[in-house]
């Protein structure tokens, strides 16, 4: 009986040992990509970029003004069309709980905003 015993256990042991080995080589690839990742990154960004005194990115003329959204919604008239069906779409997003469905709703809130077409709120 003991034989038995001593069998379950070896080989409870080497399974534990196979599932720690796994866990090492998953925790190993997931830095991986976070590194290649996060290099990535590195190589996207450049230094030499014309930027304001924020540190924002400009087209050269040291301002950022034209890439403020508020100046380009200040220029429509129907922001409070705009926010009342934002706040419709928040309402069922609240009902669903799902969060793509708030990034939905940021977007056909932008599209109303720039005057474009308002894509349909399929979540």
């Amino acid at each position: 009986m003991t034989s038995f015993n001593s069998f379950q256990t070896t080989r409870y042991r080497k399974k534990t040992a196979c599932l720690s080995d796994l866990d090492s080589k998953i925790a190993d690839l997931r830095y991986k990509v976070s590194a290649f990742r996060f290099s990535t990154l590195l190589r996207k960004f450049d230094p030499e970029q014309p930027r304001d005194e924020q540190g924002r990115w400009t087209d050269g003329t040291g301002t950022a003004a034209t890439l403020n959204p508020l100046n380009a919604f200040a220029s429509f008239g129907n922001s409070a069309a705009c926010n009342a069906q934002y706040s419709k779409d928040l309402f069922q997003c609240k009902m669903t709980g799902n969060p793509q469905c708030y990034a939905q709703a940021m977007v056909r809130f932008v599209a109303c905003e720039n005057g474009g077409q308002i894509p349909p709120l399929n979540y």
